[in-house]
């Protein structure tokens, strides 16, 4: 028997032994006749049981298969981003000669590549705002992307990293939603001329004679901290580009690829049956917040219009992923 055999096996042991056990103390523990309804005897049969989990054998076989472990095409390339220190600033100028002069590089790609190799990513809000993935003439949050380089591997393409120079003009930030309204403020978007960039009202009934008449009205200032969700597992996306006819394959490790479906498909100019997004079979954890992913399917598509090859983005921090290209 293989390993994965001798395991199946010992959790279908398991299973029995658990059963067993259930089954002798519900025998024990029998509730007196009429005492309790049939959805809490139901919920006293699953409260404090064992019972065997579905991923352990696969855990501890060392058969899964998370998104760095997938090396579905041939030829990835490892990609690593160059990201803003600045919270506000404009970008005067990138140098990349001396990153792409080292061995090992096979491109390198800024925002004016990006703008050339797809569409904005659309938005719900109907706003003259162009999202790109990553910075095109200003950064706008620290950590925001300014140049994405693909390499023979990681430690290639983080040395190559450092060898880019980017001059900076640095603008007022906003750092918070009170600031961002003040007359004053420096503006994110100069397109949208404020920063509100979206405002409705909703009504429904008398609101003001429901609060005339009330008997006493609370009025407060809700106020939310800044939280971060931190899987074990970060962002990672692995892309593949084929021509005759132009089509994509993107591996992600986030679990729900519908939703960013037609996203993708309008940012990158294809229609839908030309854009194929497959989860990993497992993921070390979400949160929600492996949604944002999609912005580095992006990244992926400017790195094939440039260079024409595949790539992998993994390992970074959650919510900042690193890339693999394939060569299509």
């Amino acid at each position: 028997m293989t390993t994965a055999e001798l395991a199946n096996a010992e959790n279908r042991g398991n299973a029995e032994s658990h059963a067993e056990d259930y089954c002798s103390g519900a025998q024990a523990q029998q509730p007196l006749r009429g005492s309790v309804s049939p959805m809490t005897e139901a919920a006293e049969r699953w409260i404090g049981a064992r019972y065997p989990r579905k991923e352990d054998a696969a855990l501890l076989t060392g058969n899964a298969r998370f998104i760095d472990d997938m090396e579905p095409v041939p030829g990835i390339r490892h990609v690593a981003m160059l990201r803003s220190g600045h919270a506000h600033a404009r970008i005067v100028s990138i140098d990349i000669s001396k990153a792409a002069a080292m061995p090992g590089v096979h491109g390198i790609v800024t925002g004016a590549d990006i703008v050339e190799a797809i569409r904005p990513i659309p938005s719900a809000i109907r706003a003259p705002i162009k999202y790109y993935p990553i910075a095109i003439d200003k950064v706008r949050y620290v950590g925001e992307p300014v140049a994405v380089i693909a390499a023979d591997d990681r430690y290639v393409a983080e040395d190559a990293m450092e060898l880019i120079e980017v001059e900076y003009e640095p603008l007022p930030p906003v750092v918070d939603a009170d600031g961002a309204l003040a007359d004053a403020a420096a503006l994110l978007h100069e397109d949208v001329g404020s920063n509100v960039v979206h405002h409705r009202t909703f009504r429904y009934g008398d609101p003001e004679g429901a609060f005339s008449n009330a008997h006493k009205v609370v009025r407060l200032d809700w106020r939310y901290p800044r939280y971060g969700s931190t899987p074990m597992e970060t962002y990672g996306v692995v892309a593949n580009f084929e021509r005759a006819p132009d089509r994509y394959t993107i591996w992600s490790n986030f679990q729900g690829p519908f939703i960013l479906h037609a996203l993708m498909t309008g940012a990158l100019g294809v229609p839908g049956n030309r854009l194929r997004l497959i989860t990993s079979p497992h993921s070390g954890g979400s949160f929600g917040i492996k949604r944002a992913m999609y912005p580095y399917h992006g990244v992926a598509r400017g790195v094939f219009q440039a260079h024409w090859m595949p790539t992998e983005m993994d390992r970074g921090p959650a919510g900042a992923p690193d890339q693999r290209v394939d060569r299509g």
